[in-house]
């Protein structure tokens, strides 16, 4: 009897051990991805629901600051096709040329957008928000575009998102297909400086998190424009909603308007998670194993 239970005991515990070798050898990512998920799952059910509208503006920007840290070390691919519009007689708008941007963008504490397509001989390199945001003249007549411009919209304010530079009425609620949101208008205050977000934010009533910007920055410096922009988020990962389309349009064809640039573009994102290592990178990997003497 004793060699019966002993026996039994033993075929338990194999399976027990083969389980347990496989989950120490989880891959890393994994355990990171899953343990950034439930850090916010929980310090978003530790906090209380708003109650106020003010209450709930402080959330948003809560949320807001944490979805900019949860993606600084992401590295998503960018991509922006834009067509430039000119006025026909007879068919109104028509394209008369386009650009294409394909890069990798560094979410970091200093945004950069690497490009994987540019021009041979281009010796305008891409600046800072505060000087050439969207665009700028290259010279009197010729408009340089600025790829970092159209990534950049993908926040309304990168570092000074809060009640100390802008002011958020409440417009009305509104369903985005089927996510009930709070509606916000958003003003910068008059001392806040260039380069502010103008606009309308779209918060979903769950998490209270940002799920599309539409609006334009204030205040541009001489030679410089500022976009009008419609930036849509997904909920990608629990918790947070990530950017994944920006729609940008400038233009007026009606009688008497002088354009002095007219396009439309769009620009898409994904492969955030393409920072942290998986089992594929091995196939992207060059490896140099020394000769063997045999």
């Amino acid at each position: 009897m004793r060699t019966t239970n002993w026996m039994v005991l033993a075929v338990l515990a194999i399976p027990m051990t083969a389980a347990a070798q496989q989950s120490t050898s989880a891959p890393q990512n994994v355990q990171a991805q899953q343990t950034a998920q439930t850090s916010s799952t929980q310090s978003q059910t530790t906090l209380a629901q708003p109650t106020t509208m003010d209450q709930v503006v402080d959330r948003v920007i809560l949320r807001e600051k944490d979805l900019i840290k949860f993606l600084s070390p992401r590295t998503p691919i960018v991509e922006t096709y834009l067509q430039n519009l000119t006025q026909d007689p007879q068919l109104g708008p028509i394209p008369q040329d386009d650009h294409y941007f394909l890069g990798r963008m560094d979410l970091s504490d200093s945004i950069d957008r690497s490009d994987y397509l540019s021009e041979k001989g281009d010796k305008h390199k891409v600046e800072g928000m505060e000087k050439h945001l969207l665009g700028g003249l290259v010279n009197k007549f010729k408009f340089q575009y600025q790829p970092l411009g159209f990534s950049w919209m993908i926040y309304a304010d990168r570092s000074d998102f809060d009640r100390q530079h802008y002011d958020f009425h409440y417009a009305r609620r509104e369903f985005l297909g089927d996510v009930r949101c709070l509606v916000f208008d958003v003003t910068p205050k008059k001392d806040a400086g260039r380069g502010r977000f103008l606009g309308r934010i779209w918060v979903e009533d769950q998490d209270f998190n940002i799920v599309r910007l539409n609006g334009t920055y204030a205040r541009p410096s001489h030679n410089t424009y500022y976009f009008h922009m419609d930036s849509w988020r997904l909920n990608l990962i629990p918790g947070y909603w990530l950017p994944t389309y920006i729609y940008s349009e400038e233009g007026d064809f009606t009688a008497g308007a002088k354009n002095k640039i007219a396009f439309k573009a769009q620009t898409r994102m994904w492969g955030y998670n393409l920072k942290m290592g998986t089992p594929n990178d091995e196939l992207t990997q060059i490896r140099v194993h020394r000769k063997s003497v045999v």
